[in-house]
């Protein structure tokens, strides 16, 4: 699955929290000549249409290029897409930590349907969106075949204007609404208590997500075990998944490695800090994803951690951003992610080792399975949610190393 937040606009692709690659202007002299051949015939084509096609009075060339290359990408690379200059240019505006938004989350399936998750108390929430409704069209244009990115270039906004989204339910259902874009501020982690329980919840891995649950974890009675809810989390920033991981993990022990054309690259943990002493549960389910499998696989095949719910997405792919000469962009798959026992994921997930039944995944099973209470249907919930942030001041240090 690919997610993306909608106006929040934060891929949760891996590795696109890093600076954008340039993609190389020239080839090997071996392949110019065939590649020069290719590019004139396809330029002989786009000639031969314009001039004598009938459909063709209103020629878009720009149109034309721009639409065979995403067909293209679509039919080979499942997360591919290419952006125009003006959509990757309004694509990066849309990566501020504050912005305007609706706060949905969009999910695209393999068959092409997107899927949609409202954020808690967001705009989109407000505006009655609920999670697993299809969206058909943003502003009236269709979102099939559309880039995830693309389409919160193009659904972002200014604060207090609509946007407005075609919708199917659950039940086939069809209903239009209209949430008003808001000024968000992106909290990735927050910590909570549910029926005595401290949880702290990861809703996607940014940049400052290490920090932030560094934090957490110095402020955790040491008498409590540690859940990290990754319930949703479709994954993020990869050096942030990374880094997050190396908080529970001893130095030198692997943590995730790439498998790319160039070959395999390993990243391990380098930072020498006190581990966690409690016990460590993760909690999964099938929107868990991306650079969250990782963070959970680096956890638990270390023995760091028990993870508990549903099978994960099988997102074991990783995907960067190489900016074209012209202001244009690519979305392209670079790799291919293996655990620290060197088992891909990739449209496998990974398995919970505490399993639950879909048809009883709520919190409160999630906390029996987790030990966390005995019976917390005789508990009164008690629910307080509040951002994990570290003192100003602090900075995350780059610790990630690569081998």
């Amino acid at each position: 699955m690919e997610r993306i937040v909608l106006l929040i606009a934060v891929v949760a692709l891996l590795a696109l929290g890093t600076p954008p690659a340039t993609a190389p202007a020239g080839g090997t002299p071996d392949a110019r000549p065939a590649r020069d051949a290719a590019l004139g015939s396809y330029a002989l084509a786009l000639s031969a249409v314009e001039h004598h096609a009938m459909f063709s009075a209103r020629f878009d060339r720009a149109g034309l290029v721009t639409q065979s290359l995403q067909d293209w990408l679509a039919a080979r690379d499942l997360y591919g897409a290419y952006l125009t200059p003006a959509d990757y240019a309004r694509y990066r505006e849309t990566q501020r930590v504050d912005y305007a938004g609706i706060g949905l989350i969009l999910t695209r399936e393999k068959d092409g349907t997107t899927r949609c998750e409202p954020l808690a108390d967001s705009p989109a929430e407000r505006a009655g969106i609920r999670r697993g409704d299809q969206l058909i069209a943003v502003d009236g244009e269709p979102v099939r075949g559309r880039a995830l990115p693309a389409l919160a270039a193009h659904a972002a906004g200014e604060i207090g204007t609509p946007v407005t989204l075609d919708l199917v339910d659950a039940t086939g259902v069809p209903r239009r609404v209209t949430p008003v874009r808001a000024a968000l501020h992106d909290v990735s982690v927050s910590t909570s208590t549910v029926n005595g329980a401290r949880i702290v919840r990861i809703t996607r891995f940014a940049p400052d997500t290490p920090n932030a649950l560094a934090f957490a974890l110095q402020q955790w009675p040491a008498h409590e075990p540690v859940i990290v809810d990754l319930r949703g989390c479709g994954g993020g920033d990869f050096y942030a998944a990374v880094d997050s991981a190396m908080l529970f993990l001893a130095v030198g022990e692997t943590i995730v490695t790439v498998d790319g054309r160039s070959g395999s690259r390993s990243y391990v943990a380098t930072a020498r800090r006190p581990l966690p002493a409690q016990p460590v549960w993760l909690w999964q389910d099938d929107g868990t994803a991306s650079a969250a499998e990782l963070f959970v696989a680096a956890l638990v095949e270390h023995g760091r951690a028990r993870s508990v719910g549903l099978s994960t997405a099988g997102k074991g792919s990783r995907q960067e951003i190489l900016q074209l000469a012209d202001g244009a962009a690519l979305l392209l798959t670079t790799g291919y992610l293996r655990t620290p026992r060197g088992q891909p994921f990739e449209g496998v997930g990974l398995a919970p080792q505490v399993p639950l039944a879909a048809a009883h995944a709520g919190t409160d099973d999630y906390l029996r399975a987790s030990g966390s209470v005995a019976d917390s249907s005789r508990m009164r919930a008690a629910t307080r949610r509040e951002p994990s942030v570290p003192p100003r001041g602090r900075t995350s240090k780059d610790t990630r190393h690569e081998r």
